[in-house]
């Protein structure tokens, strides 16, 4: 018995530094679990200096915007339209969606939801070794110290468009 009592202080050594590994594990994963994002989005892509047009929320409803000074046709890449995507939180998922089926939809177009989440970009960040972090091209949907990464369909960090969040009535309605 006397062995045993030697090695307790032993155990409780090694015990400490788990202990605080699962609490932290538990404290960073459990709240994730409660935090469910009610508002899906529409956002689009390719609204990019070379085209005609561009869109926009103007009366909770998407609008084409004719662009006036247009850059020369030739300088810009065919392959970039204007596209919209309407995404759908509880499944994580984008869908392109046509111009005519995102006027459908009442949009909220303020930064926050009314659930009080908002998308923001990653940023550069480096470890101890130099090794890059998150880009910019990331986008999260952020509320408090909860963060999940979307899966967006943009090409660059700057051609992601956020249009808005859809209004209550109109959820599953694609």
């Amino acid at each position: 018995m006397s062995e045993n009592k030697k090695n307790v202080p032993l155990i409780v050594a090694l015990s400490i530094p788990v202990l605080m590994i699962v609490l932290i594990t538990l404290s960073i994963y459990v709240p994730a679990l409660f935090v469910k994002p009610q508002f899906d989005f529409i956002y689009g892509t390719g609204h990019n200096y070379c085209r005609d047009y561009r869109y926009a929320v103007q009366n909770e409803r998407i609008i084409q915007l004719e662009i006036k000074d247009k850059n020369e046709k030739n300088s810009c890449p065919n392959n970039w339209t204007p596209r919209l995507f309407y995404y759908d939180v509880q499944n994580k998922t984008s869908q392109e969606i046509t111009f005519k089926e995102a006027k459908k939809y009442r949009l909220d177009s303020r930064y926050k939801s009314p659930d009080g989440f908002e998308i923001v970009s990653g940023d550069r960040s480096f470890d101890i070794f130099f090794i890059g972090g998150s880009s910019y091209g990331d986008k999260f949907l952020k509320k408090g110290a909860y963060a999940r990464r979307l899966d967006v369909k943009s090409r660059y960090y700057y051609d992601f468009i956020f249009l808005g969040w859809v209004k209550e009535g109109d959820h599953g309605q694609k």
